[in-house]
């Protein structure tokens, strides 16, 4: 009996073995035996989908800025889409006349928009920037033909750049059917001029998007229409309150124009010249001499318009365009002017300035002929 209590005693008194203790991060060697590799799966699983999504990333980011970020176009492009053209051919087109940076990425746009069945023959001209979806945009829609037309142009320059952009065939189609007698009937404010009267100050300079096909005739009359709803339209109630008639108004303006490009200085010289008009004195305009002596030697190129000219031009062109030879405003407008040149020649700002002349781009009134050559010595020099 004391034999097995004794036995019973040690049995109680024997400690229970502790379990082992690891490190943090250190797995039991026996545990891991047992488990195999299995816990060392789910680290390598979530690098390689976090390699996969910055792939992925990488690939949307750089596929977005090559179609939606805008590429400079250093000049006007103009681009044609032949009947019969496929997507790959246009495309590829698309690549070499640098309106799109990636074939594949374009051809995946049209793809994403459904936009392949609605590309357009014709001639498509593009400027500024441009960027995939603007230039599928354009394909698709048919708006052919964007053209710029700028502030003081005068018909004849006109003419010859849209010939230059291939948007009419001759240039002297242009200039023949700009007269009033072709449009009276359509327009009531021509009203006030004779049949055989040039349109010059009336084709609003602005930008266009005109049909492949459009006819001289319709080109004109769409910038009829622009001219009746941006300043007629607009401004028919300061022109009914003007002591002058709108044809006089129109010509004031397009001196303005080729004199003083700047918005803030055109209602000043409005004035000025309202002011020499009311004591009988020439305008003394340099472009009105440049107009005149345009129109004795018309440049071949629109770009040779509005050449410079000598003080011996003041006097040997003779031409009542000339406004130091004539104390009265010019026969007609001598260019095509902006809303803000027409808007300044309705209304001037009062002062009693009598001068001014414009040196690099800057600015200098007198009240005096005395003062006027005083200032151009000063800054002339």
């Amino acid at each position: 009996m004391m034999q097995y209590l004794d036995r019973l005693s040690e049995k109680k008194s024997t400690p229970t073995p502790k379990p082992k203790k690891f490190p943090i991060g250190i797995r039991d060697p026996d545990l891991q035996k047992k488990k195999g590799k299995i816990g060392t799966r789910k680290p390598k699983t979530l690098v390689f989908i976090l390699i996969i999504l910055v792939i992925l990333g990488g690939l949307i980011g750089f596929s977005y800025y090559q179609i939606k970020t805008p590429q400079v176009l250093a000049e006007p492009v103009t681009f044609e889409i032949k009947k019969g053209e496929g997507v790959d051919e246009i495309s590829k087109n698309l690549k070499s006349a640098g309106l799109i940076r990636s074939v594949v990425l374009f051809k995946a746009w049209l793809v994403f928009t459904n936009k392949s069945p609605e590309i357009q023959a014709g001639r498509y001209t593009f400027s500024d920037s441009v960027t995939t979806p603007k230039v599928i945009e354009v394909i698709t829609t048919g708006v052919q033909n964007q053209i710029t037309i700028w502030e003081g142009m005068r018909i004849e320059e006109m003419a010859d750049f849209l010939k230059e952009k291939e948007t009419i065939n001759q240039a002297e189609d242009f200039v023949k059917q700009a007269k009033a007698k072709n449009y009276k009937d359509q327009f009531s404010f021509l009203a006030g001029l004779a049949a055989n009267d040039s349109l010059e100050g009336f084709l609003f300079p602005d930008t266009y998007e005109f049909e492949v096909e459009s006819s001289v005739s319709e080109i004109i009359e769409i910038m009829l229409e622009n001219f009746q709803t941006k300043v007629w339209e607009e401004l028919v109630a300061d022109f009914e309150k003007s002591d002058q008639s709108l044809a006089e108004i129109i010509i004031l303006a397009s001196i303005i124009e080729r004199e003083v490009p700047q918005k803030d200085t055109k209602r000043v010289v409005a004035g000025i010249y309202f002011n020499r008009l009311e004591q009988g004195m020439e305008l003394e305009a340099d472009p009105t001499v440049q107009y005149a002596k345009d129109s004795e030697n018309s440049p071949k190129n629109y770009k040779d318009f509005w050449g410079e000219i000598s003080i011996s031009d003041y006097r040997a062109i003779i031409s009542p365009y000339n406004t130091y030879l004539n104390s009265d405003l010019p026969p007609g407008a001598i260019c095509n002017p902006g809303l803000d040149s027409i808007k300044a020649a309705l209304d001037p700002e009062q002062t009693d300035y009598l001068y001014f002349f414009t040196p690099n781009d800057e600015i200098h009134y007198s009240r005096t002929a005395q003062e006027h050559e005083a200032k151009k010595e000063k800054y002339l020099k």
